[in-house]
């Protein structure tokens, strides 16, 4: 993945290269849930050793590529070399952070100071997502767009949704872990299960975490609400052009 500066082309190509974009954001994402919610289970099943410490770095590594790939598809939005340095400093810096703070093998702070570290990772990530969706549906808004790059489209923002309100639900425990607790210490498993939590929600099916808080409810209640509407806009984006 080169680090440039994307410059002006034709609507054609601009459109060939988003779509190329989409599908690989989606991939990824298609990736990280998968490792989130089967990875440990598939592992463990195979008599594999390990498999948590497997399964977590699987995911860290999966989170970083996600990561970049979000910011790489940004850039076909924008010319500021400013915003674009900026979010690659940025991105890159909370990686670091989360590197040293979160990963698998060695946890080099104490419980509180992870904690805090933790809290500005997931934060930021949470911040990057929202970053992403934003200029996904403002882009899919206001232009028109040809059939194949709205369906990758939608289905990019529509999975960053369900891993955006994951990471949301982990902020919630790094900030209390006794408010929602999913088992795992904080750390990658738990946000893996966060993960799993969210897409049980936005897929309508039954929540398998009966003790979660009212927050949790509610803010579960606006994850299916949302999930729910975005369906609705792409139907009618896509209807009615």
């Amino acid at each position: 993945m080169r680090f440039s500066f994307i410059p002006p082309m034709p609507d054609v190509e601009r459109t060939q290269r988003k779509i190329r974009y989409f599908k690989m954001v989606v991939g990824i994402q298609v990736f990280l849930l998968l490792v989130a919610v089967l990875s440990e289970q598939v592992l463990e099943l195979l008599g594999l050793p390990h498999a948590t410490k497997i399964a977590e770095t699987l995911f860290f590594l999966g989170v970083g590529i996600y990561v970049v790939a979000l910011w790489d598809m940004l850039r076909v939005y924008t010319q500021s070399r400013t915003l674009i340095v900026s979010l690659f400093v940025f991105i890159m810096g909370v990686f670091l952070i989360a590197f040293v703070t979160v990963n698998p093998f060695f946890r080099p702070f104490n419980p509180e100071t992870t904690r805090q570290l933790s809290l500005v990772v997931m934060a930021s990530l949470f911040g990057i997502e929202v970053f992403a969706i934003v200029f996904t549906t403002l882009e899919m808004i206001k232009r028109e767009m040809p059939i194949s790059e709205k369906l990758w489209g939608s289905a990019c923002i529509y999975l960053i949704i369900g891993i955006a309100f994951g990471g949301l639900y982990e902020i919630i425990t790094v900030i209390d872990y006794t408010h929602f607790n999913l088992g795992p210490p904080i750390g990658a498993s738990h946000f893996m299960n966060s993960i799993f939590y969210s897409f049980l929600i936005l897929g309508g099916l039954d929540n398998p975490f009966y003790d979660a808080p009212n927050l949790v409810v509610r803010l579960s209640a606006i994850e299916a609400v949302w999930g729910n509407l975005f369906v609705v806009f792409v139907i009618g984006r896509i209807m009615y052009r």
